[in-house]
């Protein structure tokens, strides 16, 4: 059937700013009444408007402070392209991989305890798929200053997270749509132990966002067809000021500062190539008035996939957090 004016208005807004806050919140914010917030969602996932939920996390709250950006080449000869993509997903570093245009043909979002175990990372997958990458290159994030469209506050690893907390959190992930009650039951918990803890992870940051997933037919309305990253070469005093910029501005969805040839690396989404267009030149006249910006690299994303959300045992697996007596603790780097 499509999205009435009130449906896309609501739509728009859980996509920016996620659905975890109540129903009556929502309306209240976009001045509408609760039951037509209520009735719209329920439609919208009717109609295979909203295909489901993710829940986002903030993986420095688990002791996974270090965000790089992988660029890969890949030897189309040698490698099946798509192959790759979900070979690279079976790691449990890798939080988003993605194809591009340009010098690089895919980017990988890594996620790890510190820059050694990152470099560690990197060696292995050279070594892993020898051959079918030729080349890569590394850009370490030094500061997170938004993610997922929320601007980021917490970045601490937090100490009283714990096995009941992981156990709570997983099944969350894998199922978004399970109840309290159900998860108590599966957990051997009581109920309020569990709601208890599960507002909790909200209050402490460790879960940030609980975002649609949306049919991608809908994907120019609210203006997320094209994606790109967006590199940006500036003076310290000008990042500084660039960046304080890029934060208000709705398609930006995620922006780092960055160590080595660029300052800052933004995620950036719009309704498509002409927005993007008009974006650039935003941005380009807010460096010539601060003064300072040497250049931008822009490199569209073709397609991009994430990590399934079993990724919280992999993490425990493999050892990049671990628990003593039962409390979370940062892992060493092997």
């Amino acid at each position: 059937m499509g999205l009435s004016k009130i449906d896309f208005k609501i739509l728009h807004f859980i996509c920016l700013n996620g659905i975890q806050m109540p129903e009556s919140e929502i309306a209240n914010q976009l001045r509408l009444k609760p039951s037509t917030v209520s009735y719209s969602i329920k439609k919208m996932c009717r109609e295979k408007i909203i295909l489901g939920y993710r829940y986002r996390i903030n993986y420095a709250r688990l002791g996974l402070p270090t965000i790089a950006w992988v660029l890969l080449k890949v030897n189309l000869a040698n490698a099946d392209s798509l192959k790759l993509l979900d070979d690279l997903l079976q790691f449990p570093q890798i939080h988003v991989v993605s194809f591009l245009t340009g010098e690089f043909d895919i980017a990988a979002k890594v996620v790890e305890r510190n820059v050694f175990a990152v470099d560690s990372f990197v060696r292995k997958l050279s070594d892993e798929f020898k051959g079918a990458i030729d080349d890569a290159e590394v850009l370490l994030a030094t500061r997170n200053f938004k993610a997922h469209n929320i601007v980021v506050s917490e970045s601490s690893c937090l100490p009283s997270f714990d096995e009941t907390d992981f156990k709570i959190l997983n099944s969350k992930m894998l199922f978004p749509g399970k109840e309290i009650a159900q998860i108590a039951a599966e957990h051997a918990l009581h109920r309020n132990t569990v709601s208890k803890r599960w507002r909790r992870l909200w209050r402490k940051k460790v879960v940030v966002k609980k975002t649609p997933v949306v049919n991608p037919e809908y994907y120019k309305e609210l203006s997320i067809a094209l994606k790109a990253i967006v590199l940006i070469d500036a003076t310290p005093a000008a990042s500084s000021a660039i960046a304080k910029g890029l934060v208000k501005i709705q398609e930006v969805h995620e922006l780092n500062s960055m160590l080595g040839r660029f300052a800052l690396m933004a995620i950036v989404r719009t309704a498509g190539i002409p927005e993007f267009l008009q974006f650039l030149d935003r941005l380009q006249s807010q460096g010539r008035k601060i003064g300072g910006l040497k250049k931008t690299v822009s490199i569209l994303v073709l397609r991009s996939k994430p990590h399934p959300p079993n990724y919280l045992p992999q993490l425990l697996q493999s050892g990049m957090i671990s628990f003593k007596r039962g409390k979370l603790q940062s892992s060493k780097a092997q």
